[in-house]
This record gives C-alpha cells, structure tokens and sequence, in this order.
C-alpha cells in the first residue's frame, strides 16, 4: 500500500511548523546590540510611520533590521515635528550602510537623519519646533545642528 505522504507534502508540513514556530517565537529587536544603548519602549517598537517612508530614509539600501528600531525611533520623533510644523519635512540624508562592515558615523546604525523643511524660510521654525518638542520630553535627540540646508539630528 503507497503512502499518501509524500516528500513533497511532508516537505511543506515541515515547512509550515517552522514558520509557525518563527512567528511564535519572534522577539522584539533591541535598538543596537552594544550595551550602551538601551531598549526602546513598546510604543515605538511597534509604531508605524505616518508621514515617513523606509524608502525615504533607506533609499535603495538593504535594510539593517538590527538597527531598524532606531529608524522607527526617528520617524517617530520626525512625525512628531511634522504635526507641530504643519508642513511637510524630507529627508536629505539618511541611512549609509558601513563601509567593509566598519561603522563610521550614525547614519550607520539609523541613528541620524538630516532633514529640511518644504520651504527653506521653515527651517528656523523646524530648528525651533524640534528644540521645544525636547524641552518637553516628546522627543530625545541628543543632537540637533543646524546645517547649510537642513537640520542634522542624533538618537
């Protein structure tokens, strides 16, 4: 008598469990794997941006999922200063992938973006919108530096 498993169905059930078992088992990614950083909370974890793309901020690059959380970090932080400016914000520069596997700056790991705002006389308002919305706690940039076109900012 043949058996009505074949390799190809027993193949796919195989299959199927390890999928299953991947999505059961998943965890959340922590914002880099160096202990000076720490985990970013639940909210951003799972937030999803609303003005921001990962194609904006990533371009054509593969992206780093182990650094992934720190660009959500950032498009929260940047929807943040959208809805305060009432105006659209664009990325000028944003993730570079390490050169050699070396990391040379922070647009390596995602955790740096330089931005403009829709019209260049916005960008003091921008500048001043992302300073209060620190002040307040809302967002945690560790750097916020006013360049010829833009505003470079650190997480």
């Amino acid at each position: 008598m043949k058996s009505k498993f074949t390799p190809k169905i027993i193949f796919l059930i195989g299959f199927l469990v390890a999928v299953i078992y991947y999505f059961i088992s998943a965890k959340k990614l922590p914002i880099s794997e160096t202990s000076e950083t720490s985990y970013i909370t639940d909210e951003i974890s799972t937030y999803q941006p609303v003005y921001f793309k990962t194609s904006e901020y990533f371009k054509n690059f593969e992206i780093p999922l182990k650094y992934f959380n720190n660009w959500l970090k950032l498009a929260f932080y940047l929807d943040k200063a959208r809805e305060s400016l009432k105006q659209p914000i664009y990325v000028i520069s944003g993730y570079e992938p390490p050169v050699n596997g070396l990391i040379t700056n922070l647009y390596n790991t995602c955790q740096a973006v330089t931005v403009t705002a829709s019209n260049i006389t916005l960008i003091d308002n921008l500048e001043n919108i992302i300073n209060n919305l620190n002040s307040k706690g809302l967002t945690t940039f560790t750097k916020v530096q006013r360049v010829s076109n833009g505003i470079y900012l650190e997480i």
